[in-house]
């Protein structure tokens, strides 16, 4: 592979063309069922049409909080990965997550071309459906329920 002359060095995420090629060929594509994929906010998601994905931009205590429920109900240490991909494509890898009976939430807006897009406070946290609903269960008696979270959440109106 050869880097073209518009794009100089490119973006700089690896050091050779062939490191490039080795992380493109190990990004775990994953065939969808829909021809599009379509973001909106989940409280305009019609009652008849469950969403695949939903996907959150938290802040690093909402993060913690997500990241503790994601293992609430599994007793797993590892319930969360953080792979290097573009900002889309970071919400898209957890398609491959959809069908495994632990789904793992994807960590991502890693990419720094994209960075600029998004205030610098967040990140985004994306999850099959059927995990959501599982942090939705163990948002009522899990962490978020014990005074110290509530010191947490009490910082989100102080800003």
């Amino acid at each position: 592979m050869k880097i073209g002359r518009s794009l100089g060095k490119g973006e700089r995420f690896y050091d050779t063309p062939e490191l490039v090629r080795k992380w493109a060929d190990a990004i775990p594509y994953t065939e969808t069922p829909q021809k599009y994929v379509v973001f909106k906010p989940l409280h305009l998601v019609g009652e008849k049409e469950l969403p695949d994905l939903i996907v959150f931009f938290v802040n690093p205590d909402q993060l913690s909080v997500l990241v503790i429920l994601s293992g609430y109900y599994r007793g797993r240490a590892l319930n969360v990965v953080a792979p290097f991909s573009s900002a889309c494509q970071s919400v898209l890898l957890a398609y491959q997550e959809i069908e495994k009976e632990y789904p793992n939430a994807i960590l991502g807006y890693f990419d720094i071309s994209q960075r600029n897009y998004l205030s610098k406070e967040l990140l985004s946290f994306t999850v099959p459906y059927k995990m959501y609903k599982e942090l939705e269960a163990g948002a009522v008696d899990g962490c978020m329920e014990t005074p110290v979270w509530k010191k947490i959440e009490n910082r989100f109106s102080a800003e």
